[in-house]
């Protein structure tokens, strides 16, 4: 934005930003939106506040 304002020219192309957003977005997306559910998962109580995130994970 910057460098228009000083009359320069664009760094990238409005399209290549896109593409560039499509291209890192799109497995991550892809991934999270074909994983599978779990069951009763809306059942579940919520977790505690004092919980650590990675408390749930079982390796």
């Amino acid at each position: 934005m910057a460098c228009l304002m000083v009359g320069g020219p664009l760094i990238f192309l409005p399209i290549q930003i896109l593409w560039m957003n499509l291209i890192t977005d799109g497995p991550t997306a892809l991934t999270l939106g074909l994983e599978k559910s779990e069951p009763n998962i809306m059942r579940r109580p919520p977790d505690l506040p004092k919980k650590t995130l990675l408390a749930n994970i079982v390796l």
